[in-house]
């Protein structure tokens, strides 16, 4: 298939399409109109991002997919960068969660921070297991000086969530734990009024 100016603009749209392979009528019917949303329209690229996240969850190139989600983070615009990190969640792959941690820690606006921490603690289509990697780095911001107080309660919260482990901010509580603890804790649930005998 033929797109006129593909192999010569250097819009972030061809750069992608230049990408896209096997050229399929499903995969151009979804992606086309996501990236020209993404470009041209500003009024309509937050939703675009998200759904190109969840495109790239669903095999549609998730690499390129990783690509331009990272250029969008890093916009100038708030929402641009909170709805890119959106889309890394909808993303979805290991790739995607450096990029979150780092958002996490160094984005400029505390709502893209608070986004891109419940997304690697619970929220998007990352797994358990997935989340798991990201607790070395987390431990690492959790020795980090240089952070807010604000962002470092996100580190805390993101770990407590992620292993279901609760040490506040203590970083060496949470080594020793993480040395002998590589998944999540198992809360048990007891409904209210049940006796064990």
């Amino acid at each position: 298939m033929w797109i006129p100016g593909a192999a010569t603009s250097k819009t972030p749209i061809n750069s992608f399409i230049s990408c896209l392979r096997p050229w399929t009528p499903t995969i151009l019917a979804y992606a086309l109109p996501l990236l020209d949303q993404i470009h041209n329209d500003p009024d309509r690229r937050y939703l675009a991002l998200w759904r190109l996240g969840a495109l790239g969850n669903r095999g549609v190139e998730p690499a390129t997919v990783l690509v331009t989600l990272l250029r969008y983070a890093r916009d100038p615009n708030q929402q641009t960068r909170f709805w890119a990190v959106e889309g890394l969640a909808m993303l979805g792959t290991t790739e995607s969660i450096g990029p979150l941690l780092s958002i996490m820690a160094h984005d400029p606006a505390r709502q893209v921070r608070e986004r891109a921490a419940f997304n690697l603690a619970r929220s998007g289509m990352l797994t358990g297991e997935q989340r798991l990697t990201a607790v070395p780095q987390l431990l690492n911001l959790l020795d980090d000086d240089s952070l807010a107080p604000a962002t470092r309660d996100l580190v805390c919260a993101s770990l407590q969530a992620i292993t279901g482990a609760s040490f506040g901010k203590d970083p060496d509580a949470w080594r020793e734990w993480w040395a002998h603890h590589d998944r999540p804790e198992r809360t048990r649930h007891v409904p209210k009024g049940l006796l064990f005998a």
